[in-house]
């Protein structure tokens, strides 16, 4: 199981609120009574840290991540603000939010819900004008590609913070939340034993035609794993007999959560969220075995220029922590893998479903290529 350096960031002045807190909050260098017991360490660590002439943002030579991340914590106070973008919905963020003020009192989150994929485009229109509002985005590889080629990303030395090890990503300029996958899921109604695919193949039974499946419009993420697992031509081929089948697209997960747990479908796919939120309602359905799907990793990420670049930085190291994460599978936003990673991991692996990372920007092109043909090869309009 990936482990969290839960003692590398403690609880700094848990409890007292921000109010209780005005001569600490204002006094950055001034560490309050409440603070961990590192006030040797933190000097040590300040001496050690140099801020960017550029940016302002502590780079550390030291590492004891507890007293760096304490010095870090003392720059963010005077900044006092984190404004974080992305498509988590509103409560997600704003338990995330409130997490984080109890271990960092008198810093403000400032959260928008902005759909992953226009964060970067109001970036790099604002870095244009030099007046970038965005602090932390969030977002897959894919999303951060623009802001990578413009030499926008931030790069860290997030060894200096936390382990780095399956966290700091891309060249250290993202840091792994949670990830996103598809599954089959099945109404127990409707299919019982033999009835249930087991593999892609037997989704072409004719049981299960004209309306009787669904899928998200999304179908890259949907069959890309059978791309990767099979080869693209194989795959094509598979989808041309697919979409005889007349099958249901459905732009959102969601939908095809609803109607399959209604018994309009037979099977559907849809983000495992989706499906654990079912499970925890008693809804008739299961998960099925066919696979491989594709594992995508969503990410954190700071841009040059960020507005308050020390505050970005700690909340970034913040997110992955353990109290973090814990707040993040409520909603089933889970690590996929190894399957004692989280509930929505040995859901995964208690249906034998096979997976298959992309875990390197090439993988993720290639599948981001292969959903052109397959959204093509079965006809339908990306969402």
């Amino acid at each position: 199981m990936k482990s969290f350096p839960t003692r590398a960031i403690q609880p700094l002045l848990a409890g007292l609120a921000c109010a209780m807190l005005t001569a600490a909050c204002g006094a950055a260098s001034a560490p309050s009574s409440g603070s961990p017991p590192a006030a040797a360490g933190s000097a040590a660590a300040s001496r050690a840290a140099s801020p960017s002439a550029s940016t302002g943002l502590l780079q550390f030579d030291s590492s004891d991540r507890q007293a760096n991340l304490k010095a870090l914590y003392d720059k963010a106070k005077a900044e006092g603000e984190v404004v974080f973008k992305g498509g988590l919905e509103d409560y997600v963020k704003s338990d995330l939010a409130t997490a984080f003020a109890q271990d960092y009192p008198c810093i403000k989150v400032t959260h928008a819900v902005v759909p992953n994929p226009q964060v970067p485009p109001q970036i790099i229109t604002e870095a244009t004008a030099n007046k970038i509002s965005t602090d932390v985005g969030f977002g897959n590889v894919t999303d951060v590609i623009p802001l990578d080629e413009r030499g926008i990303l931030l790069q860290y030395d997030w060894g200096k913070l936390v382990d780095p090890n399956g966290q700091a990503e891309f060249d250290n300029k993202l840091l792994h939340m949670y990830d996103t996958v598809s599954v089959l899921g099945y109404n127990t109604d409707v299919l019982k034993g033999d009835a249930v695919p087991k593999t892609w193949d037997d989704l072409l039974n004719p049981r299960f035609a004209n309306g009787k499946m669904g899928f998200t419009s999304e179908a890259g993420a949907v069959f890309g794993g059978a791309f990767l697992d099979r080869g693209e031509n194989e795959t094509l081929a598979f989808l041309d007999k697919l979409k005889l089948q007349k099958p249901v697209y459905t732009s959102k997960g969601a939908e095809a959560a609803q109607k399959l747990a209604a018994g309009q479908l037979s099977i559907a796919t849809m983000p495992i969220a989706q499906f654990m939120d079912l499970k925890s309602k008693s809804a008739p359905v299961a998960m099925s075995s066919v696979g491989p799907f594709t594992v995508r990793h969503l990410n954190v990420y700071s841009v040059k220029g960020a507005p308050h670049p020390n505050a970005a930085v700690l909340f970034m190291a913040w997110t992955t922590t353990a109290k973090a994460h814990q707040i993040l599978s409520r909603t089933a936003r889970d690590l996929m893998q190894p399957c004692n990673a989280g509930p929505s991991a040995q859901a995964i692996c208690d249906g034998q479903v096979k997976l298959i990372a992309l875990d390197t920007l090439e993988k993720v092109k290639r599948e981001n290529d292969f959903q052109v043909k397959a959204q093509k090869t079965l006809g339908i309009t990306p969402s």
